[in-house]
């Protein structure tokens, strides 16, 4: 009973901690980043497009697509396919703005709830690791250095907490069977949120081989990786012949 009550009070910290940066967060709260990059303002009108139920179109395209929509007589009829955004964002921007009704504050509420969620996981890593202190001064430190984007309605802080959850499962997890369905899950979605981290899929597999993991565990990893990644991919066959086109 006591160890179970030590352990509980060691999240004290963390809850302090996560309080005071959202209220933080909240006082500071502004629109100067999010002007500054077109990128925020394409997955806000991207998740309009969702939210108004166009699915995953846009009513902007750039010149390398023309040539891709005159070729399949889509020129004068938008809303155009997306083929440049990834589709995790683009889901973000349209639930956000499903409650909040100026898409431009939901771009950047999205922005920072993605970040403050992150903290935990900084934490818990760290403490696991380190300390409880160390945890602590690395939640802060973190907090402070992705103010910037937290405020920008870009995808960093959505790929960041994917990123800080597959390593938290990695190596703070117990992993029996569920461990691995969830990796394969969080790494899938990783890969919705930035398709570059494709990479880690054979990192990960040497990973495992190297720690000896039972192989139908690691079945189990590429299995939920591949499902969850797998409605994307056919999505972009059908349109462009190439499951990983992204112009």
């Amino acid at each position: 009973m006591a160890n179970f009550i030590r352990s509980k009070k060691s999240y004290i910290p963390l809850l302090v901690l996560q309080t005071a940066l959202v209220v933080v967060w909240v006082v500071l709260f502004n629109y100067n980043e999010f002007f500054k990059y077109n990128d925020s303002m394409d997955y806000s009108q991207m998740g309009r497009e969702i939210a108004r139920g166009n699915g995953f179109s846009t009513l902007q395209v750039f010149p390398g697509h023309l040539r891709y929509m005159k070729d399949r007589d889509l020129l004068n009829r938008p809303h155009w396919p997306n083929l440049y955004r990834f589709p995790l964002p683009t889901i973000s921007n349209a639930l956000f703005q499903m409650v909040i009704a100026d898409p431009l504050k939901a771009g950047i509420i999205q922005s920072g709830f993605w970040m403050l969620l992150t903290v935990p996981l900084v934490f818990l890593v760290l403490k696991r690791v380190a300390s409880v202190s160390a945890g602590i001064i690395g939640g802060f430190v973190f907090f402070f250095d992705s103010m910037q984007y937290s405020y920008s309605g870009l995808s960093e802080t959505l790929v960041t907490f994917w990123l800080m959850l597959v390593i938290y499962i990695l190596f703070c997890f117990k992993k029996g069977n569920a461990g691995y369905i969830c990796l394969g899950i969080f790494t899938g979605l990783l890969f919705l949120s930035r398709t570059v981290f494709f990479f880690l899929i054979p990192v990960l597999i040497i990973y495992f081989i190297a720690n000896r993991v039972d192989w139908r565990k690691i079945f189990l990893f590429i299995l939920l990786f591949s499902i969850i990644i797998s409605g994307w991919l056919v999505r972009n066959y059908e349109l462009t012949d190439s499951p990983f086109f992204l112009s």
